[in-house]
């Protein structure tokens, strides 16, 4: 049974990534509403590693404000946390949101890195020692 669902969720304990497919059309109230769910979780770990394909994105109907409020969902100060979170996109439109997500979180613990190749990205999150910002 194929998973209908625009956003989905696996967790990799052994690798510590917890990766988020994305399919179809996104909008604002679907991007905003999963992710809140999501972080609300009593078992969310803030610390996991992120893979975010959405290399099957066929539309994103998300704009610049929905990008600050979900920059919002995840500034947590005082967590401790800190991870790293790699965007694998498809779509020059998906690619220039996903940057703006990474510009407007500048001065968050996640470092973010917006990819068009997967397995780059993978090789970015095993990297052991994060790069100066």
């Amino acid at each position: 049974m194929c998973d209908t669902r625009p956003i989905t969720f696996d967790v990799d304990p052994a690798q510590r990534v917890r990766r988020a497919t994305f399919r179809g059309v996104i909008t604002e109230p679907v991007l905003l509403s999963t992710y809140g769910r999501l972080i609300s979780e009593p078992g969310y770990d803030f610390t996991l590693n992120d893979l975010i394909d959405m290399r099957t994105v066929s539309r994103l109907e998300v704009g610049p404000d929905a990008i600050r409020q979900l920059v919002d969902l995840f500034a947590h100060p005082g967590e401790g946390a800190t991870n790293r979170c790699a965007i694998v996109t498809a779509t020059d439109h998906v690619f220039g949101m996903a940057r703006m997500y990474e510009m407007l979180s500048w001065n968050s613990s996640e470092l973010i890195h917006v990819f068009r190749d997967i397995e780059e990205a993978e090789r970015w999150l095993r990297a052991a020692d994060h790069p100066p910002r």
